[in-house]
């Protein structure tokens, strides 16, 4: 430990350059082993990357790195000649098919362009057509030269495809793969650029196939599609376990370091952007933020409600034939609306029209669908119109308060289109199709040379590649199927199209399905336990009154009631005084609840008790009904009354609860 220790100097005899040297070296040691305590050997900063498509050239930029030994130090600018990706030349040869669309194995590559062929002849034109020398079709039967008018990936469209059907054709061209390169700090402060194999899938190399002490600077990946790109990844960098960059930010493990997420039980003095303060008295979580430019506790999860209003106009050259029945065009899907939700509004002559002057259109292609699906495309007036003028229709869709474009429901619809080319051999004209369809639910269009065929009449679905779908496979709506067969006769070679439509439900609608299923179950569920305690109470009830009725004609019989209540008996005077107590608790009290109040939290009914009878109503724009007690809310006795704690559910500004009910006992 002496050489850890600094050599005080004595200036008088003069100084001497051994005791010089040692306090340097034990400062030296000093901050070499701090840097490799407190924050470890790794990247600083800078070592930032850049490529050049133009000449294929990579760059890293200085930067600065401390090494095994705690030693810091800087490394300078650094240019890798990389050039292009390699490609190799490919040869396979394949029948000729029938409609001239051939799959080849690879997509076609181009060392001129550098980047995957796409040629079209309508829009390229046949001048600019690849060179024979990237890309060749040769018919082996006569070395002829085999034409053609498209390249898509790795589609070919050949020319006069019945020339060639079931020849040999030998394709030729080039193919090329994406590559991931890395670069790598060794040891002694020189860089090593790797360059990994080409594949479809390729992968970097491994720090831990180099010497101690290297480090990752960055992982390239060369991507090629028509053109070449190249995108650079950090997240394998070696960085520093500790340190802070010159903007003063700490890193630890290479990531900034961010203090940890609080939730607060009571207000903060100064909150801070996003901080957390969960609310006990309306058991909501809130969060400080900027709205509108005005800094406040926002509520989480808010499920108020807004109305986005949508708008059509009709003009009188518009109508439909009957001047009755409107109709939202299909490209109109803003304007389809939930049925039986009062969300038209219908303006004729600047005069609302009742809802009984008109009815609401409803889709018919989903069949019965949900109740909350999107399924109104217009309305039909009572009586058509007699003369000409303007309809407007305001259609009204209730949403979330915010943000409206993630929580709209909608119902994306799932199409898939595909053809096949009638073949020789398939005699049974039995198809399959690229998706699966439910089988009898509408859901399978087929077309024949551009005419849509019939459905069971001109073409049936299949249960699989041998079996019709009968009437009660149609029924069940639960077969998936990729079959269908063409019942009207085919010659070889004609198109057959397909297209299988379907609804794709969102989160949000399997969510509110779900949801709604389950509250139902839950307030059944609740009704049933209430309705179980109240005939037991009642039983209990009758059977203490009749104890009690039978236990005083007793006690009269056996001249044990008092003289003051037999008087008060024989005058026909008896009143509550003359009862016992425990009667008098049973008794209707001379109180009645009929009050409103706002829906908040807490709220208080003076002169009330939690044995008295009470029923709470909910008020509210969507619904009103009879709150479950110790589900949606809770009583309690208080000084200041019986105290009503409602669940944050229904705690909600602009909503309001009915309270009704009367006292039991004195």
């Amino acid at each position: 430990m002496a050489d850890n220790v600094l050599t005080k100097l004595n200036f008088a005899p003069g100084i001497k350059a051994k005791d010089v040297n040692h306090n340097f070296d034990v400062v030296h040691g000093w901050m070499t082993r701090e840097r490799r305590r407190v924050g470890g050997p790794g990247l600083v900063n800078g070592f930032e990357l850049s490529a050049d498509l133009n000449d294929f050239t990579v760059t890293v930029e200085p930067g600065t790195v401390v090494n095994e030994q705690g030693e810091e130090i800087f490394i300078g600018k650094k240019v890798f000649q990389v050039g292009p990706p390699e490609y190799t030349q490919r040869q396979e040869t394949i029948i000729g098919p029938y409609g001239g669309l051939v799959y080849l194995s690879d997509r076609p590559y181009s060392p001129t362009n550098k980047g995957y062929l796409d040629y079209l002849s309508d829009i390229h034109g046949v001048d600019n057509i690849p060179s024979r020398d990237e890309f060749n079709i040769h018919c082996d039967e006569d070395n002829s030269r085999v034409y053609y008018y498209q390249i898509d990936n790795d589609k070919v469209y050949i020319s006069k495809s019945e020339v060639w059907l079931d020849k040999e054709l030998t394709f030729t061209y080039y193919v090329a793969n994406d590559r991931v390169d890395a670069i790598i700090l060794l040891p002694d402060g020189t860089f090593k650029y790797e360059k990994s194999i080409e594949s479809d899938s390729p992968s970097h190399v491994e720090l831990k196939d180099y010497p101690k002490g290297s480090m990752m600077i960055g992982v390239i990946h060369w991507v090629i599609d028509t053109s070449i790109d190249v995108e650079f990844y950090y997240n394998h960098r070696s960085y520093r376990n500790l340190y802070v960059d010159d903007k003063n930010q700490l890193f630890i493990n290479g990531k900034p370091y961010k203090p940890a997420q609080m939730i607060y039980i009571d207000p903060p003095e100064e909150p801070q952007e996003n901080d957390f303060w969960f609310d006990r008295s309306s058991n909501c979580l809130m969060v400080w933020r900027e709205t509108c430019g005005d800094w406040g506790w926002v509520l989480c999860n808010d499920i108020t409600s807004i109305t986005v209003r949508e708008h059509k106009l009709w003009k009188p050259e518009d109508f439909p034939r009957d001047n009755q029945t409107f109709l939202f065009a299909e490209d109109e899907t803003n304007l389809n609306y939930v049925p039986n939700t009062n969300a038209l509004t219908i303006v004729i002559d600047n005069t609302v029209l009742m809802s009984d002057q008109f009815e609401e259109v409803v889709s018919t292609v989903q069949g019965a669908a949900p109740e909350y699906m999107s399924q109104g495309i217009g309305f039909k007036l009572k009586d058509p119109l007699d003369r000409a003028t303007f309809v407007d229709v305001i259609v009204n869709h209730q949403v979330r308060a915010k943000p409206v474009r993630e929580t709209f429901q909608r119902a994306a619809i799932f199409i898939n289109e595909n053809h096949a080319f009638k073949q020789p051999d398939n005699t049974a004209q039995i198809f399959k199709t690229e998706f699966p369809y439910v089988v009898g639910a509408d859901q399978l269009e087929v077309w024949v040379d551009g005419i849509r065929l019939v459905p069971k009449l001109e073409f049936v679905e299949m249960v699989d590649e041998k079996t019709p779908a009968l009437e009660s496979d149609m029924k069940e709506n639960s077969i998936m199927s990729f079959y269908y067969k063409v019942m009207r006769p085919l010659s070889p070679g004609q198109l057959v199209n397909y297209r299988i439509s379907k609804y794709v439900w969102s989160y949000d609608q399997v969510a509110q399905l779900l949801g709604s299923t389950t509250e139902d179950l839950a307030d059944l569920k609740a009704q049933c336990k209430t309705l179980a305690q109240d005939l037991s109470n009642t039983n209990a009830h009758v059977a203490h009154q009749l104890d009690n009725l039978a236990k005083t004609i007793e006690n009269i019989q056996g001249g044990g009631a008092s003289i003051g209540a037999v008087a008060a008996m024989e005058s026909g005077s008896v009143t509550t005084e003359h009862l016992s107590k425990d009667l008098r608790e049973k008794l209707l009290g001379g109180n009645i609840f009929d009050t409103f109040m706002p829906a908040t939290a807490m709220e208080y009914i003076p002169n009330a008790a939690k044995h008295d009878f009470i029923q709470v109503h909910l008020i509210s724009a969507n619904e009103s009904r009879i709150l479950i007690k110790n589900i949606d809310y809770t009583l309690e006795d208080t000084k200041n009354g019986l105290r009503i704690d409602l669940s944050s559910e229904y705690a909600i500004s602009g909503n309001t609860i009915y309270v009704t009910g009367f006292q039991i006992g004195g």
